[in-house]
């Protein structure tokens, strides 16, 4: 069988994380398997890049970007880099004046070439998240059209005017207008929601998808939204781990490679990217949960990690949290769930995240916020 994934990157993220995952099983399984991106970080000939290809707008924008390109071959000259900035802006200048109507911009020719990027017709195309700036949903019916289209939402961006979570808000079951929060990534500068909303209804009203849900939560707003009538079939499909690297370990022995203190109690926090600024993750709560333990006198043997960028460590006091850096690799990352008493997450909103399960798998407790789907992942008590 041949599948194509299709994602923004390959590596950062929660649905990359798990696209990824996938695509290296149906590998291990004999099946053929490519992965689609348009921002590639893993060297690994399956994954392809989606071309960088100019807005169809305008034949002007066309000519400039090829003029760009032109450019761009002697960037190391003086002036070319604010040469090559300036015609990008002039070749997206039509893109710019939507967006600053507040209008998502799908204007991405290269996401119509994915099929031309592999060797053999798939026999499925799963979609995974369409937001950041590579992907025109416009392409849907057409794609729809070549082969069964399965899409998993990581997200609620398919069912809303312009936000990736809605935070509580409503308005996407009655059409997305007058958006209470502009600014919820992704932020649009003015309030179109409603025609964002209405076009993607339009689109989906002319495609026939499979659509998965890791949480009861999601599909439970799917099956309300204007997805609902394009659906063939839908099933919760929650996410999953590879249980030969997410496993229990000798605590004792991961705690001595890792450096960490044998008799403490390790409070394991992860940092997303941004983690301060990302409205969805819960920063405040993190930190000022750490700080009240930590003020606690009789809590002194109790050592606090984040394991995410060095940069993040400015936000936390030194002599409360100690910051790892990012860990890349998976079987390092299985030995501070395993090295920990427990595992803390904070979120305002959150569908199935991978880390609870992976601490879970590792026999770590997690104690979470009851938002979205993380009750579908965490039994009270146990």
């Amino acid at each position: 069988m041949n599948i194509l994934h299709v994602n923004q990157n390959d590596f950062f993220g929660g649905a990359a994380k798990i696209a990824h995952s996938l695509h290296r099983c149906y590998h291990s399984a004999g099946h053929s398997s490519w992965f689609a991106v348009s921002c590639k970080h893993v060297p690994d000939a399956s994954i392809v890049q989606i071309p960088d290809l100019p807005p169809s707008s305008s034949k002007i924008a066309n000519l400039l970007w090829k003029l760009r390109g032109f450019i761009k071959k002697h960037k190391g000259k003086k002036g070319m880099g604010v040469a090559i900035s300036v015609l990008r802006a002039l070749a997206n200048i039509h893109a710019e004046v939507e967006r600053r109507e507040g209008h998502e911009d799908f204007d991405y020719p290269g996401s119509r070439k994915l099929l031309d990027l592999i060797p053999a017709k798939p026999d499925i195309i799963h979609l995974h998240n369409l937001h950041g700036n590579y992907f025109d949903l416009r392409f849907l019916p057409e794609l729809s059209q070549k082969a069964p289209v399965f899409i998993t939402l990581h997200d609620e961006w398919l069912l809303t005017g312009h936000c990736a979570y809605t935070l509580g808000c409503k308005h996407w079951k009655t059409g997305c207008g007058q958006c209470p929060d502009l600014t919820i990534y992704p932020s649009i500068p003015r309030d179109a929601a409603h025609f964002n909303w209405q076009r993607k209804r339009e689109i989906y009203g002319q495609c026939r998808f499979y659509v998965a849900t890791p949480s009861q939560w999601l599909m439970d707003e799917v099956k309300e939204s204007i997805l609902a009538p394009a659906i063939i079939e839908s099933r919760v499909i929650p996410n999953g781990v590879d249980q030969s690297i997410f496993k229990s370990g000798a605590k004792l022995k991961v705690r001595n490679e890792l450096n960490l203190p044998e008799s403490s109690k390790i409070i394991l926090f992860l940092l997303a990217r941004n983690f301060k600024f990302n409205r969805f993750k819960d920063f405040k709560t993190i930190k000022d949960a750490i700080s009240i333990i930590m003020k606690d006198k009789a809590n002194r043997n109790i050592v606090a990690i984040g394991v995410g960028s060095s940069d993040d460590s400015r936000y936390f006091d030194p002599q409360q949290v100690k910051i790892m850096g990012f860990v890349k690799d998976e079987k390092q990352l299985a030995k501070y769930y395993q090295a920990a008493d427990v595992y803390i997450h904070a979120a305002h909103s959150d569908n199935f995240p991978t880390t609870v399960v992976e601490s879970l798998s590792c026999g770590t407790p997690v104690v979470a916020t009851a938002v979205d789907g993380i009750p579908e992942q965490i039994i009270e008590g146990e």
